[in-house]
């Protein structure tokens, strides 16, 4: 240990002290080529080297780390997209289309029933139907929404009252005029997606089917495209609890969580109506865009017959209300005052005159007069023939605007046989029937008919019957 490397010999330029003679000897500069081909290592031999020396292939996540080069993992266009050198993709804006999306099973439409937010589901009709809003009579609560269930019992006369109950209509077993009453129906939207992606040069995510890559010479990317039922429900993004994919914005935009309300007022299947047998004012509901009103005014009433002792006397019917029926554009209107023509009154018993019915109106967009009352007949035995109240003069303002049916007039064979006058039938109903014994006349049974006339065949007067106020019906639409 004497002999300091500062004390050897100088050492020739790129050598190593050794002997590569085969036998015993003084040591030489040997050069590395020498040194080399002396410890036998050939192209082969990596053996003392790392194992990514040897690795068939490497796990860039634990085996090695860095950053990929532009050109090693270039940018992806098309559906999915990325920045070059990363491998995080995305699925650009409005790029799942319907054709897209999972298929769906048979009748069912995209939603979320679980009542909080979660992804969107294959719902069956039933399932939308228990989402959807209920009707909602008339009231502080009123709304619109899916209608009560009918009775069970076959039928096809009973009507939607507005009270939320089915009832027959007037004149048909004792059912009441309906009243304002909201009906609607609602609909669904749709949507859909798909998962997998197969590279060319790299798979990512793979299914099928697949999104399939291309490259894209023009730009120098690569394209990726969703196949055909590439993206399940589970991919699309959580929706608002009770939602439906839908776009309600009138063009084209991308789906969005709607309400059951916007869903309703998207489809707008069915009117809701609102029914006046007095006068108010009508209130435009949120949405409603046209409606269609149809109208009727008062019936006449029926004319009185005087005492006729050793005679006869005998009133005519009442015409009946005219009829009107429009569409409206109501774009830009709040409010509509609302005029139902009264009931024509009943003629009294001195041989008194049926009333004219009143005038029915929606404001200044539609208008149908009331008929006229019966004439009377002077008691007498004589054979005579009287004429009957006149029907209602046609309105305004409509695409129809119909004149009102005449009454019936009295008609006299002798002192004791006499016949009075039938009120008039309207649009929605039956005028009252003249008697042909002495009696009171019968009243009208329903909105704009005529009240009969009376009969009087003794010392006794009676008074007619009276007509029937008018209606108004305003069918909305959304």
């Amino acid at each position: 240990n004497a002999v300091s490397n500062a004390k050897a010999a100088q050492m020739v330029a790129g050598t190593v002290k050794a002997n590569t003679t085969g036998a015993t000897a003084n040591a030489a500069d040997v050069t590395l080529a020498a040194f080399k081909t002396a410890l036998a290592i050939s192209s082969g031999d990596v053996s003392g080297l790392g194992a990514l020396a040897t690795a068939g292939s490497v796990n860039l996540t634990t085996q090695a780390t860095g950053t990929l080069q532009a050109t090693q993992a270039p940018a992806h266009s098309g559906d999915v997209t990325s920045t070059a050198g990363s491998l995080s993709l995305t699925i650009g804006s409005n790029a799942v289309s319907n054709a897209k999306a999972a298929q769906m099973p048979a009748a069912t439409i995209k939603g979320n029933v679980s009542g909080m937010t979660a992804n969107a589901a294959d719902l069956t009709p039933s399932q939308v139907t228990a989402m959807l809003s209920a009707f909602t009579g008339s009231g502080a609560s009123a709304a619109k929404g899916l209608v009560p269930a009918p009775s069970t019992t076959a039928g096809s006369t009973n009507f939607l009252r507005e009270d939320g109950s089915w009832a027959p209509p007037p004149g048909a077993g004792g059912g009441e005029a309906n009243t304002a009453s909201n009906v609607g129906v609602g609909g669904i939207g749709l949507f859909k997606q798909k998962t997998g992606i197969n590279l060319d040069f790299k798979t990512i995510n793979a299914g099928s089917p697949a999104i399939t890559v291309t490259d894209d010479t023009v730009n120098s990317e690569v394209d990726i495209d969703i196949a055909t039922g590439g993206v399940s429900n589970a991919k699309l993004a959580p929706m608002a609890a009770n939602s439906i994919k839908g776009n309600n914005t009138g063009s084209a935009a991308s789906a969005v969580d709607l309400t059951g309300a916007q869903v309703q007022a998207l489809l707008g299947a069915q009117p809701t109506v609102q029914t006046f047998t007095a006068s108010g004012t009508w209130t435009k509901p949120a949405g409603v865009k046209r409606v269609r009103v149809r109208a009727v005014g008062g019936g006449g009433g029926g004319a009185g017959a005087t005492a006729a002792a050793s005679a006869s006397c005998g009133g005519s019917g009442g015409g009946a209300g005219g009829y009107g029926e429009g569409v409206f554009d109501v774009t830009s209107t709040a409010t509509v005052t609302v005029t139902v023509g009264a009931a024509g009154t009943a003629g009294v018993a001195a041989n008194g005159a049926g009333g004219t019915g009143g005038a029915t109106s929606f404001g200044a967009l539609l208008s149908a007069n009331g008929g006229v009352g019966g004439n009377t007949m002077a008691s007498g035995t004589a054979a005579i023939f009287g004429l009957g109240g006149l029907g209602a003069a046609a309105g305004t303002g409509g695409q129809a605007n119909v004149p009102g049916q005449p009454g019936l007039g009295a008609q006299r064979v002798s002192a004791t046989v006499l016949k009075a006058g039938d009120g008039a039938v309207s649009t929605f109903g039956a005028g009252g029937r003249g008697s042909n014994a002495a009696a009171a006349g019968a009243a009208a049974s329903g909105s704009g008919s005529g009240g009969a006339g009376a009969v009087s065949t003794s010392a006794t007067g009676f008074s007619g019957g009276a007509g029937a106020g008018g209606i108004v019906i305003v069918e909305e639409f959304y």
